[in-house]
């Protein structure tokens, strides 16, 4: 496919492909066209790819360069010198008026999983403690009273476990004290601490003495059932004690076993329930013993100590914070007072505008001798070949968008190229596509594809030319139907309302995989409006530095009040925003 070749348009190379057999009356007399198309597919290796590490200069809006920034700069000189010097002075009055502050921390560790062999009795797992749950545990409204209580409330000290997410590690607890006394500091980190410690400890041995409590009233209870389904046994056994006839102990013995059978289906349910609560009660009393050392579960890891200096306010760091915001602040005072535009800079903008996602982000174009050629491997063909996979990601997921009108809040987008080179690179994936001039007022589909001037879509829909005289083939499976030359005897909106062209686009339908509208654009006039009748689905085109916030919301209103198909999404070309790492997503409405 590759290397210096010419591919010539010609009746032949786009019927035999193109045409399903089934039906040859479109197309089946299409004249050769007076002036051959050349599209020239350039090899790679030799293509002067556009460069996105330098500025493009091809198009008129490239917002403003260093240069201008500099040049504002010096033009609002003195509007910048005197916000910065306020900001700065502010800063520095703010810093020598603040009050000095001392940070001292202590911190506990905690047994856990990954901690219990840095405790003592590490065989027992009743005492090992998740943190998630002291997490919540230190939030409590109970133990923050009882640590502040604890701690004294005689001056202001600010006490956090700080973001507990950040704080806590896994087998760590870290008490921060803020205090205009480093003495009252270590002392309330440390008090902090050590309440968490006597807290715990002292739930732990509550709850162990009620369960012990629990299950000796539990043991108490099934052995008194035992006693009773064992009853009937007693006359049995004091028989046995009183005779000391051997046939008569036989017969006892024979009939304490058989009612011993007898009561077991009710004996051996208790016995294995009192049997489970005596050893769950044993671990208990074994626990009990351990929770007499109240570090058994946790214990301070480093003491608090007294900070030498304050914290705050740092002088340094509050004077360089200070330059930093004077000089953001002067930047965008200077912006604010030279100028102020709503243009879109990236994909975010739009979506976050209008809610539509993006289909694809397109390259800056070095538009040279062949505007829409696609060289593969080019930024530019791996681009469109994601929009061609957002597209078939629509029709997947249910979506029949067979008919796609791509068009643009106004005129100068990229509407027109979009649709060139997305029709392109449909055919070079061996689809049959028929590109649509939909724009009467403004055409340029000619152009982009390098045809002669001939009839097309208004000249068939006002009845001056036949559909097979209007298509024009540029490659085997690709062709055109321009916007025609019969443009200017009628109102385009009014050649376009006509119920001739669903049909046209109807009959096209059976022809091809795709079609393409190039539409004009949605604001200046309402021709896009009366083409979106007969499409599945639209693309909105924007351009990066140019296309208005405000245009692209009065677009999506419009598209919206006129109950035009849903938007599959928008493709955003002029802009050097991370072109390949965009979010895969169409959106639907």
């Amino acid at each position: 496919m590759y290397g210096p070749r010419i591919v010539r348009a010609n009746r032949e190379t786009f019927l035999s492909p193109y045409i399903p057999p089934k039906d040859v009356r479109i197309l089946n007399a299409l004249p050769t066209p007076s002036t051959s198309v050349d599209i020239v597919e350039t090899n790679p290796v030799f293509a002067s790819r556009p460069s996105f590490s330098e500025p493009s200069h091809h198009y008129a809006d490239e917002g403003l360069s260093i240069a201008d920034y500099l040049q504002l700069l010096r033009r609002w000189k003195w509007l910048a010198l005197g916000v910065f010097s306020v900001i700065v002075l502010a800063s520095i009055l703010w810093t020598l008026n603040q009050p000095k502050l001392y940070k001292s921390e202590a911190s506990i560790i905690i047994r856990t999983e990954s901690s219990v062999q840095l405790f003592p009795l590490s065989s027992n797992e009743r005492i090992t403690r998740i943190m998630s749950a002291e997490s919540d545990f230190l939030q409590s409204t109970s133990f923050e009273d009882s640590a502040q209580t604890q701690a004294g409330n005689n001056d202001p000290v600010d006490i956090e476990v700080g973001d507990l997410s950040a704080r806590i590690t896994p087998s760590l607890i870290t008490f921060v004290a803020t205090s205009s006394s480093p003495e009252r500091a270590a002392e309330t980190a440390e008090s902090w601490a050590e309440t968490y410690i006597g807290l715990r400890h002292q739930a732990d041995v509550s709850e162990t003495e009620k369960s012990i409590t629990t299950l000796e009233n539990s043991a108490k209870t099934l052995e008194a059932e035992r006693q009773r389904i064992l009853s009937p046994l007693d006359t049995l056994s004091e028989q046995l004690s009183e005779t000391e006839d051997p046939d008569t102990i036989t017969r006892l013995s024979t009939e304490r076993i058989t009612l011993l059978q007898q009561l077991a289906p009710q004996l051996q349910p208790v016995e294995a329930q009192l049997s489970e609560i005596n050893t769950e009660l044993a671990e208990q009393r074994l626990l009990s013993e351990f929770l007499e050392d109240p570090n058994v579960s946790a214990r301070v890891n480093r003491f608090a100590e007294v900070p030498a200096s304050p914290t705050s306010p740092s002088i340094p760091q509050n004077l360089a914070l200070g330059v930093v915001a004077g000089a953001l602040v002067a930047v965008a005072a200077v912006l604010g007072a030279a100028s102020f535009d709503d243009k879109v800079r990236s994909a975010d903008d739009i979506e976050e505008t209008i809610g539509v996602g993006p289909l694809a982000i397109l390259p800056t174009n070095d538009r040279g001798s062949n505007p829409i050629a696609l060289v593969e491997g080019s930024p530019a063909a791996e681009a469109y070949q994601r929009l061609i996979s957002s597209i078939d990601f629509a029709r997947s997921a249910g979506a029949n968008n067979k008919v796609l009108l791509v068009t643009s809040p106004e005129k100068g987008e990229g509407k027109s190229t979009t649709s060139a080179r997305l029709a392109l690179a449909l055919a070079n994936e061996g689809r049959y596509v028929i590109v649509v001039g939909g724009d009467l007022r403004r055409p340029s589909l000619s152009s982009l594809y390098r045809t002669a001037s001939g009839p097309g879509l208004s000249d068939y829909l006002t009845g001056n030319a036949t559909l097979d005289s209007c298509l024009h083939s540029i490659q085997p499976t690709l062709a055109i139907l321009p916007a025609g030359t019969n443009r200017g005897q009628r109102n385009p909106a009014e050649i376009l309302r006509s119920h001739d062209l669903l049909v046209t686009i109807d009959k096209l339908r059976d022809h091809c995989d795709h079609i393409i509208i190039d539409a004009p654009p949605v604001l200046p006039v309402v021709d896009a409006l009366e083409l979106a009748e007969s499409a599945d689905g639209i693309i909105l085109c924007a351009f990066g530095k140019k296309t208005r916030k405000r245009a692209l919301e009065d677009t999506h209103r419009r598209l919206i009040e006129s109950n035009a198909p849903r938007i599959l999404g928008f493709v955003l070309s002029g802009t050097n925003e991370a072109n390949y790492n965009y979010n895969y997503k169409a959106e639907f409405h």
